[in-house]
């Protein structure tokens, strides 16, 4: 413990770590802790400075190092105030330039190996009219829609059946009552009455086979 001492806080003269009072000064030691050599030399080296302990050289020392970091950040911010400016600056005319480059690329015709599509399309040249005569398409006739015929129309005399009225249109044959009877909404030939019209469909023309064309 020979390295221990009591500091004292009024003239920081150092003291046996028994003292009471201080030697230098007579300033009461009672409720001062001893303190360590250790630690007393190591807070020396903090660059504190006081004219009285003859430190004016180390707080020069010291200040050094504090320029050079003023010195450091001046430069930093120096430049970076002049880049801001130039780019204020001539940002203007690298816009231009950009512009004018992309007008140039897009207005460039590039060459490909691939070939345009011809079309051909009638052209007309200009000059005076030939005498040589062009073929004019006559209009097409159209035949007109054959019209359906209307059906034979019977009106039912007294004591007659349906068989008579068909026959009177032609029929030879009972294979068109079915047809008839469905056209009139009938549901048998017994269902007629006197003076009702009744619709009879036109018999087809057929082709006698036995005949043979001369």
């Amino acid at each position: 413990m020979s390295d221990s001492f009591k500091l004292c806080p009024i003239c920081d003269a150092r003291n046996p770590r028994t003292a009471l009072r201080c030697g230098n000064c007579g300033t009461t030691l009672a409720d001062v802790a001893a303190g360590d050599a250790r630690l007393s030399q190591a807070r020396a080296v903090l660059p504190t400075y006081d004219y009285r302990q003859g430190e004016t050289d180390l707080y020069e020392a010291s200040l050094g190092d504090v320029g050079r970091r003023y010195l450091v950040g001046g430069v930093a911010g120096l430049m970076l105030v002049m880049t801001l400016g130039l780019a204020l600056i001539f940002s203007p005319q690298l816009a231009a330039l950009t512009s004018n480059v992309g007008t140039q690329v897009g207005n460039r015709l590039f060459i490909t190996n691939t070939p345009r599509p011809t079309f051909d399309f009638p052209s007309v040249t200009p000059g005076t009219p030939t005498l040589t005569p062009s073929r004019t398409l006559s209009p097409t006739a159209t035949p007109p829609a054959t019209a359906t015929p209307a059906p034979c129309q019977q009106i039912v005399q007294p004591l007659e059946g349906l068989i008579a009225v068909v026959s009177r249109c032609g029929h030879r044959d009972l294979f068109v009552m079915t047809e008839v009877l469905a056209l009139n909404n009938l549901d048998s030939a017994e269902d007629i009455t006197v003076n009702q019209i009744i619709f009879v469909p036109w018999p087809t023309e057929t082709v006698n086979p036995d005949l043979t064309l001369t």
